[in-house]
């Protein structure tokens, strides 16, 4: 099993494992291991644990458990990850939750705040959906792949402040569809294996040429809802606080020091970032008519050239 040295969410992450993102460089910011981890995980009762359950340890670690899946251990400050597979032959679904759920605890640590949303890039700028499961951001992203839009990232944004405003950090060069999806609007070949065991998603790869991989210029942020038709309405500050809230990706830790920076990073996105609250229909056969709805409204919107140099067409 050999792995490297990788780069994504704005981490350089050294991992045995291979990873299926760009090589990272210089000191890593986090390392995995593959060791035996503190077991079994506590549960109440006659009860047998959860397919999902974490604890703090005595020394500060979050210890995680995946039900015949995995134990991890993260270490209190994000920088050590130590995994124990807990049967064969699930290695690509523990990939998953390893390149997710589990780095989610290094970039709280590290003050980062991902937020549960995925994302594309329109010429040089990001276009992130944001929303709870079941409402569409994977399928909106896809219908912009299939229009040449290069993927950002799926399912987890990460964002850092700089010069006042937020660029978002590539993700991971996948995007996880339901086969019918898949097939609709990316087509025959595209194939992946299934994200868990009792789900028919699939993690279908992104090609290298349909990615991005430094950081850009977030443009908008649509928070997204169940509508009969296709509406498109700017969020006010207070609002689009308490959407970014309800966004987060990561809702296990949650100590006190977490929610005040929680809280700041909501209220300066919110202050600073163009939100806009996206309804619409949830077919299939109305997501290209979604997705021009959307490019329309990004037209609309000014251009920040101190971040960001336009490609292709501009975002006046």
């Amino acid at each position: 099993m050999a792995g490297g040295t990788y780069r994504l969410y704005g981490l350089s992450v050294r991992s045995p494992l291979v990873m299926p993102c760009p090589p990272g460089r210089g000191h890593a910011d986090v390392t995995l291991v593959a060791r035996r981890v503190p077991g079994p995980f506590p549960h109440s009762g006659r009860n047998a644990p959860a397919w999902f359950a974490s604890q703090v340890l005595a020394d500060g670690s979050t210890h995680l458990h995946w039900r015949g899946l995995a134990d991890v251990v993260v270490s209190p400050d994000g920088t050590h990850i130590a995994w124990q597979p807990l049967s064969p032959g699930t290695q690509e679904i523990f990939r998953g939750h390893l390149l997710s759920q589990v780095l989610s605890f290094s970039l709280l640590a590290r003050g980062m705040e991902p937020l549960h949303a995925s994302a594309v890039a329109v010429d040089g700028k990001v276009i992130a959906f944001l929303g709870n499961c079941g409402l569409g951001k994977s399928s909106l992203t896809a219908a912009f792949l299939a229009a040449g839009y290069p993927l950002v990232t799926d399912d987890l944004l990460v964002l850092r402040r700089r010069r006042g405003r937020y660029v978002v950090e590539a993700g991971l060069p996948r995007i996880k569809l339901f086969p019918h999806v898949a097939r609709r609007l990316l087509g025959a070949r595209a194939r992946g294996p299934r994200m868990a065991a009792g789900t028919a998603k699939l993690v279908l790869p992104v090609p290298p040429g349909r990615t991005v991989r430094g950081p850009l210029a977030l443009h908008t942020l649509y928070v997204l809802e169940r509508a009969p038709s296709v509406c498109i309405t700017p969020v006010a500050p207070a609002a689009a606080f308490l959407e970014i809230l309800r966004g987060a990706f990561n809702t296990v830790h949650l100590d006190r020091g977490r929610l005040a920076s929680q809280f700041v990073f909501a209220r300066q996105l919110a202050a600073t970032a163009r939100v806009r609250r996206l309804g619409y229909p949830r077919r299939l056969a109305a997501i290209n008519q979604v997705r021009d709805a959307i490019l329309k409204d990004s037209d609309e919107a000014p251009v920040d050239v101190t971040l960001v140099t336009p490609a292709r067409r501009s975002v006046r």
